[in-house]
């Protein structure tokens, strides 16, 4: 059996969600039926923030990371930093928002469960470029394990950085997505 680790960016998977970003997905059943004969899910992860700034949101983000943590899934929480902003023209000043330390989380991960051999397949669902330097490092270092894109089919075009450096691609159709909500 090839063992198979889910690794997934809840904050790039929420605006993949473009239709219906307040979808709670059940992540677990999800990852099971992506995987192909012969393949032994052992773990999925879940990396993400809550938007303190919007407490209604987080209340029902929290209430979602629980849905999640009781199916097993691991929960890996970063935060948002504040940022101040001005428009070049009008000096109109308000404080944004940047989610901090989640695609730096999930490369660590993976590279250690590359280095520990705690998966032969990962499924990386997140179009974010910034983990390509990770996956790069674990085909170089081990070059038998393989990494895979999941996106939503939408996104693929944007995600060219990240499915141009793993293995292969498996669309994340709208169906499949509706067949695993909580």
């Amino acid at each position: 059996m090839k063992k198979v680790i889910c690794y997934i960016d809840g904050y790039n998977l929420f605006h993949a969600l473009e239709n219906n970003p307040s979808a709670k997905i059940n992540l677990m059943t999800l990852s099971e039926s992506l995987l192909n004969e012969g393949h032994e899910l052992v773990e999925v992860y879940y990396f993400s923030a809550y938007a303190t700034w919007k407490p209604e949101n987080m209340i029902k983000h929290r209430k979602y990371v629980e849905m999640l943590k009781e199916t097993g899934v691991k929960v890996i929480m970063s935060h948002f930093k504040n940022k101040k902003m001005q428009c070049k023209s009008c000096k109109i000043r308000w404080t944004a928002h940047e989610e901090k330390e989640t695609d730096v989380k999930i490369s660590l991960q993976i590279l250690k469960d590359a280095e520990d051999n705690k998966f032969d397949v990962a499924y990386l669902l997140s179009g974010d470029s910034d983990i390509v330097p990770a996956i790069a490092d674990v085909k170089e270092r081990h070059p038998e394990k393989r990494i895979l894109s999941v996106l939503p089919k939408f996104q693929v075009k944007y995600a060219r950085d990240i499915t141009a450096n793993t293995h292969g691609l498996v669309n994340l159709a709208p169906s499949k997505i509706k067949k695993h909500l909580f």
